[in-house]
């Protein structure tokens, strides 16, 4: 058993060794093998002014690899070089572990290896990947992976991609020293799933093993008595060590290790570093999605991912402004997913039941994309493409009231018609909906509309762009929120999502005495609902 032990440690103490030379016993046949790694990665230089190219995923042989006596130096000096095909600056990174996952044989040897990686330069994140081990075959595979806390785009989106203290391969290393990992071999049989993520944490009153309160060992009677300690909830860095053949994650047979974290203020749930509703959708092509900080998350049911994959392929990207997800474990969940045929993929009940709605049909590709809930539970979608030669355009709004089975279309502001498409919806706590929408190629402002009566009659509103301007915004292009303050006055968020590179960093507030207006310009900075 400490055989994997060694094994294991060794590539997580190589991850923390990124930027320094291999360490001299690796030399030898390990630098004949690099040689020829950095032979298969290398690539023509790119043009001026061309972006970078991403690495493509591929399995590169490592012959004669011995896992114990050579270390794992050669896994992430392969990693480096084939991400300098992609990256600049990629000397000298250092590592978090979004996830680890061991797979260790009867011998105590590791069978399979996968690793969650994200590479940080002075800090800040630079890219995420997957290295796979296959020690049957003696193979290592290495690919761009962004699932996580983390992803690709949050680093132009204005989210903490700062390197997290909690998840240091060293640490992950020391956590793993600490098993008792003969007497899980006893208690457990073999063979072993040794796992770690940076989502992991215990529900509150699961049986663990405290390891504040370090017991010097294992004893799987005395664990399912609750006697090495019960989860309260709170933050809690987890190892679980179970049988590959219990397939009942929740059951006996698999033992929860908890450490406390590092830095708390940086663990994944903290409301100041994270979102409380988010998303993320992985290479693989599914979407998941969390209203507690990250601490959890819950897939889209797969029978939507052709939808999703649709919607990817047509429009290039999931907006924040294109999905709602509640706060609240039994509010409505959206997304405006499929491609040239718009749907609508919703649940009125937490995720526990999921609906489809077709939103119409369009001239062409309906890329404007809006999906926002109200305080009633009610959700609103708006889709519409811009006006082109010979086709025209076209835009629409839909309601799905609480209760509701499916989606009704609303009537639209006269003003509307199929040259300008709504490019954002928001809603009140009492039936008011605001709606901007886009205007000719020569204006940087939206045109905005408020109803009270769910489209029977429409306003337009007027806000002092100048003022914005004179605060340094160039131009504005969605409502994000509409929001009631304590002392009665409201306030609206214009954001310039997603047609902006950081559509998050910049933003206007504006207040007024009543929705109708009139509205005053407040001030500009991030969105607090990217937060």
């Amino acid at each position: 058993m400490k055989r994997w032990m060694a094994a294991a440690l060794c590539i997580l103490l190589a991850f923390s060794l990124t930027g320094c030379s291999l360490l001299d016993q690796a030399y030898g046949r390990v630098g004949e093998i690099l040689w020829q790694l950095q032979q298969t990665f290398s690539a023509a230089a790119q043009p001026e002014n061309q972006p970078e190219p991403t690495p493509e995923p591929r399995w590169v042989e490592l012959e004669s690899y011995d896992l114990v006596e050579q270390g794992f130096d050669p896994f992430i000096a392969a990693t480096e070089e084939w991400l300098r095909q992609g990256l600049q600056d990629a000397e000298n990174l250092s590592w978090n572990i979004h996830s680890l996952h061991l797979t260790l044989g009867t011998d105590g040897m590791p069978l399979t290896l996968t690793a969650d990686l994200y590479a940080y330069r002075d800090g800040q994140f630079r890219q995420g990947c997957r290295m796979e081990w296959d020690a049957a075959v003696g193979r290592l595979h290495q690919e761009v992976n962004n699932v996580g806390t983390l992803m690709e785009s949050d680093a132009e989106s204005g989210a903490d991609n700062t390197e997290n203290p909690n998840l240091r391969p060293d640490l992950v290393a020391e956590r793993l020293r600490a098993l008792p990992c003969d007497d899980l071999q006893t208690a457990l049989g073999t063979p072993l799933a040794v796992e770690f993520s940076a989502y992991s944490r215990p529900e509150a009153g699961q049986t663990v093993v405290d390891m504040a309160n370090d017991p010097g060992g294992f004893d799987l009677a005395l664990y399912q008595a609750g006697q090495y300690g019960k989860a309260d909830g709170s933050p809690a860095w987890m190892i679980t060590v179970r049988q590959t053949e219990d397939e009942d994650r929740a059951g006996t047979r698999t033992a929860r290790f908890c450490f406390d974290p590092v830095d708390e203020s940086c663990w994944v749930g903290n409301p100041e570093l994270y979102a409380q509703t988010d998303i993320q959708v992985t290479n693989e092509g599914h979407l998941f999605y969390t209203r507690d900080w990250g601490e959890n998350w819950s897939a889209l049911p797969s029978r939507f991912e052709g939808q999703l994959a649709e919607c990817i392929e047509i429009c290039t990207a999931i907006t924040r402004s294109s999905w709602y997800v509640s706060p609240q474990p039994d509010g409505p969940v959206g997304f405006v997913l499929g491609g040239n045929l718009p749907v609508v993929v919703y649940s009125m009940d937490g995720g526990a039941t999921w609906q489809e709605q077709d939103l119409g049909s369009y001239p062409h590709k309906p890329d404007r994309r809006a999906l926002c809930g109200a305080p009633d539970g009610s959700l609103y979608a708006a889709v519409g493409c811009d006006w082109s030669m010979g086709a025209g355009g076209g835009t629409g709004l839909f309601r799905c009231a609480p209760g509701a089975q499916s989606f009704e279309a609303l009537a639209l502001p006269a003003e509307l018609d199929e040259h300008y498409p709504i490019c954002g919806v928001t809603a009140g706590g009492s039936g008011e909906v605001i709606i901007s929408a886009e205007t000719s190629s020569e204006n940087n402002w939206p045109a905005l509309y408020y109803t009270a009566d769910e489209g029977g009659s429409w306003q337009a509103l007027e806000l002092p762009w100048e003022d914005v301007q004179a605060d340094g915004v160039s131009f504005l292009y969605r409502v994000s929120w509409l929001r009631q303050q304590e002392d009665g006055a409201w306030q609206l968020c214009l954001t310039q999502e997603p047609t902006a590179v950081k559509g998050y960093d910049w933003c206007a507030v504006f207040t007024a005495p009543q929705p109708e207006g009139p509205w005053s310009f407040l001030s500009t900075g991030q969105d607090p609902a990217s937060l």
